[in-house]
């Protein structure tokens, strides 16, 4: 709709209301405009994008600038002209009508965020995208360049919950902008919110798009674009604010397409109704509950009891709850506090230690890997297939019969943990016992850090593998939970690729991924205000566990366990899920067959597990509803964390959260069934 015939439903709207004594505006369902014939002709006659102040005047004395204001634009953005009719009843409040001094475009800020949302959705446009740069499908040395005096702070959150920012940049004044520097960065995203006149900084960004690939961001003033060319990347945003800020992020990132259009002529290069509206979607989308057919009002509300009384009855100091239906996020949300001292509230990207839940988003991944490449011939194979019959030192190995499907099915009867009681609980330091297998200092024998001021023996890892090699097993092929079958499994994943487990799984796919909240050792590489502490560990590390490894094993290993050791962000781990409820693709990026993943969910392999994986039986799972849809897959994690794949129902649960905080021995989520009971509230809410 061309913002002139916006703009006469906006003045025959305050036409009709002069004289209006009302001091507020209540939205009516539709907009009915008013106009006499003559004043439908004179602006129609004119042929102008914006309208001449004689012709707004014969209505009353009224500013021309009002018919310029960035909320116009959004509205005459929007392709559909019923819908942006409807929409300018919604977003447009015309208070005091003749009063040249009020704010006749004002934003009724009791508007529902949902419609906000859908509204600002709308109107997003990209121009120009002639290198096809957006959506960025992997990027890593990504570069951010505010220019101008407005904060960006939401638009810099959401991009960098999709990937590493290398650096941010605000520069006041584009005088100060150089692009020398940038042109070695493989993305470069400038932002712009005044309206710029410098000629200066268009030749800088001209040099810069022939060096590297180049998105610019708009926000506002749309006479900026009469400086730039159909050769760059751009995204005009008419209003900058929190929701454009994100969902602008969502476009560049390819978790939303473009639907808006130029409103007006701007210059040869850009024409009214320009904007390409046909970029894939590739990653997590955001829309209401309502949009996928499902009680939004309940779900949300449901969730929120269930969290409060968990945090009031000090289940967990706080936590994380992302839903995925139909590949949008219907909830992403945020409880609690990090510990109870309540200082530092729960945010979107913070990370939690997952615990378990590695088995199967680190591990099991890896085994799925080499067996789709024949590297693993069979699960069914022994153990001394690739090993042999022997341990290093040259003694009988106990496992070496062992098939790998027994391993993945918890049916090796081996003990649940590994062998090392004997080195994590000698109480007396300056026993010669203690000063034997730790260090206060890293030196070349002790050279696994477990603290700052602790060093392990590196040799008694190879001492902990041979005890598991040499540990008596049951004869029992019943269901038996144990650490020790994925010790064993990422032994198996170091040998045949010939790297570290941390490593390997990084690069094969986290990276491609751009998961770069999914980690072990999180220290370093993530933000310390980002990780949530877990536990205080007063039997062997006597400290606050923030960033270390929650699991003694693991911590033993230094952070990186085949059966725990990462950390997680909530959406990063719920992409592992929509992942492999996608058949193996997701962002473009494909990492399994589907026959692969249908495979190893399946419950075909001897017990009610599948081959790494929990899945959902008729009495549920811990932290599954045990009404989810048939097949539901995925796992916990000892830590109060929670990933279930509901194939059935196209869902994707993740649940996080630092039970074990301040002691592990805090068994009230499991006693109030809280990751169940937050699962159950989706299916109810979608009856």
């Amino acid at each position: 709709m061309k913002i002139y015939h916006i703009t006469i439903l906006i003045i025959s709207w305050i036409f009709a209301s002069c004289g209006n004594s009302e001091k507020s505006y209540q939205p009516k369902q539709h907009l009915t405009p008013v106009w006499t014939d003559n004043l439908l002709q004179e602006i129609q006659a004119t042929g102008q994008d914006t309208m001449d102040s004689d012709i707004v005047k014969k209505i009353c004395d009224l500013p021309l600038s009002i018919l310029k204001t960035p909320r116009l634009f959004s509205i005459a953005s929007i392709r559909d002209e019923n819908l942006a009719q409807s929409y300018a009843q919604m977003m447009i409040a015309p208070i005091q009508m003749c009063d040249i001094d009020v704010n006749l475009l004002a934003v009724d800020d009791n508007l529902d965020i949902a419609f906000k949302k859908e509204f600002f959705g709308q109107t997003l446009t990209l121009p120009s995208n002639p290198k096809k740069i957006i959506p960025i499908r992997a990027a890593s040395n990504i570069q951010i360049v505010h220019i101008g005096r407005a904060k960006r702070d939401d638009f810099d959150h959401k991009i960098g919950g999709y990937t590493s920012i290398n650096k941010i940049e605000h520069l006041l004044e584009p005088e100060l902008f150089i692009s020398e520097p940038l042109e070695q960065k493989k993305v470069v995203i400038v932002t712009l919110t005044d309206k710029i006149t410098y000629n200066g900084l268009y030749q800088e960004l001209a040099l810069l798009n022939k060096k590297t690939k180049l998105i610019i961001v708009n926000f506002g003033n749309i006479d900026n674009l009469k400086k730039l060319s159909k050769a760059f990347t751009i995204v005009q945003v008419y209003e900058q604010n929190e929701i454009t800020e994100d969902i602008c992020a969502q476009l560049i990132f390819g978790a939303r397409n473009a639907t808006g259009q130029l409103p007006i002529d701007v210059s040869n290069d850009f024409k009214y109704g320009q904007g390409d509206n046909k970029t894939p979607v590739i990653r997590f989308q955001y829309a209401s509950a309502y949009e996928v057919g499902i009680n939004e009002n309940e779900l949300e509300t449901n969730i929120d009891k269930i969290m409060a009384r968990a945090i009031r009855k000090k289940a967990t100091p706080g936590g994380r709850v992302l839903i995925v239906k139909s590949g949008n996020i219907i909830l992403n949300k945020s409880y609690g506090f990090h510990t109870y001292d309540k200082v530092q509230k729960v945010k979107d990207n913070d990370v939690y230690d997952i615990a378990s839940i590695t088995k199967v988003a680190a591990t099991t991944l890896a085994v799925m890997r080499l067996y789709e490449q024949g590297k693993i011939d069979d699960v069914e194979d022994y153990w001394e297939k690739y090993f042999g019959t022997k341990t290093e030192k040259g003694e009988t190995s106990r496992i070496h019969n062992l098939r790998l499907r027994y391993l993945l099915t918890h049916r090796s009867g081996l003990p649940s943990s590994a062998p090392i009681v004997q080195y994590v609980r000698v109480k007396d330091q300056l026993s010669d016992e203690f000063l034997d297998y730790f260090s206060n200092k890293k030196t070349g024998d002790y050279s696994v850090k477990i603290t700052d001021d602790l060093y392990l023996k590196k040799q008694l890892q190879e001492e902990m593998w041979n005890d598991i090699q040499r540990t008596r097993r049951s004869s029992s092929r019943s269901f038996k939970y144990s650490d020790v079958n994925f010790l064993i499994l990422q032994r198996l994943v170091e040998h045949l690729t010939k790297q570290p487990l941390d490593e390997y799984v990084t690069k094969e796919f986290y990276k491609p991924l751009q998961l770069n909240s999914l980690v072990y050792n999180p220290l370093g590489k993530i933000k310390s205000e980002r990780i949530v502490p877990t536990e205080f560990d007063k039997k062997w590390r006597n400290q606050q566990l923030k960033g270390q490894v929650q699991d003694e094993t693991a911590a033993f290993l230094g952070g990186v366990g085949g059966h725990a050791g990462l950390f997680s962000s909530a959406e990063d781990l719920a992409t592992i899920g929509q992942m492999l409820l996608n058949g193996g693709e997701y962002g473009g990026t494909r990492l399994f067959k589907k026959e692969t993943i249908d495979f190893f969910t399946s419950t075909k392999h001897g017990n009610h597990r599948g081959l790494g994986f929990d899945v959902k039986s008729k009495k549920g799972a811990a932290g599954c509803y045990y009404g989810a849809g048939k097949g539901t897959f995925g796992h916990s994690g000892y830590t109060g964390t929670s990933l279930w794949v509901d194939p059935a129902n196209d869902l994707v649960y993740v649940f996080l959260s630092n039970r074990v905080y301040t002691d592990k021995k805090n068994d009230r989520l499991m006693k109030y069934k809280t990751r169940e009971m937050v699962h159950r509230a989706i299916y109810k809410a979608m009856d």
